[in-house]
């Protein structure tokens, strides 16, 4: 069984340093250059087209001393690269646009997908989405539908969750979830986010929220939302879409 392991880069940015827009292509750029310096080869792999991203990327978030900027992976060469990086304490520094900011510390953690405790009849929860949330359109080609599919949000859980983990889910559970766990609130809307100053790509912001109405079968739901919460929804999560945070209520 896979673990996600998350990385979290701190940088020394300046307060004047203005990045506009959707940092995500920026901060993926940014990352992929910083490691290519550790690991070349690395660099190589990261940029083949022809598979499945082995990361997820969190993109540049300002703060009040710096920013951040983070990573997960299950793909052990990228997280020995990264750990080699906290081990021999030379952190170098990740180039912004055009400016070269040093990085002062990196924090690492492991999740575990041990599944949580059943989720009890009457809980909820609710997902915000931190940056916009791409989802393909299986009948539009190389297009995305601007809002999420909320049908096929649990198909998309489950599948990335196996590609994580290497762990079979029941084949019914998607459809368990979607008639046991309902929608009480939520609030969306379609956005365009630009990838360069040409390309744009429709995506969705805002939140829903869940509650159980029946947890009869639904052991793996706690595991579906920490991936959700760890990796991110939806498509293009190496370039920092569909980062959510998960809010638990009674």
């Amino acid at each position: 069984m896979k673990f996600i392991q998350r990385f979290q880069f701190f940088i020394d940015l300046p307060s004047d340093h203005h990045i506009g827009g959707f940092t995500g292509k920026v901060s993926q750029g940014a990352l992929l250059t910083y490691l290519k310096q550790k690991n070349p080869n690395l660099w190589e792999r990261l940029h083949d087209s022809n598979h499945e991203r082995p990361y997820s990327m969190f993109p540049l978030t300002k703060t009040s001393n710096g920013a951040t900027l983070g990573v997960a992976t299950t793909d052990e060469e990228l997280s020995q690269t990264i750990l080699r990086i906290i081990v021999e304490d030379d952190y170098g520094t990740i180039k912004l646009v055009n400016r070269a900011c040093p990085v002062y510390q990196v924090q690492f953690s492991k999740i575990n997908p041990v599944p949580p405790e059943l989720p009890k009849t009457g809980y909820g929860f609710a997902i915000r989405f931190q940056t916009p949330a791409v989802f393909p359109d299986p009948y539009r080609k190389r297009q995305a539908n601007p809002f999420p599919n909320i049908e096929k949000l649990w198909h998309n859980a489950a599948k990335t969750f196996e590609q994580l983990t290497g762990q079979q889910l029941d084949d019914e559970l998607p459809q368990r979830i979607e008639k046991q766990v309902a929608i009480t609130n939520f609030q969306l809307k379609s956005v365009q986010v630009s990838l360069t100053k040409t390309a744009k790509v429709p995506a969705a912001i805002g939140y829903v929220k869940f509650v159980v109405e029946n947890n009869e079968g639904l052991e793996h739901l706690g595991q579906l939302i920490q991936v959700m919460e760890n990796w991110g929804i939806g498509g293009k999560r190496a370039m920092g879409f569909g980062k959510v945070k998960i809010k638990h209520f009674k």
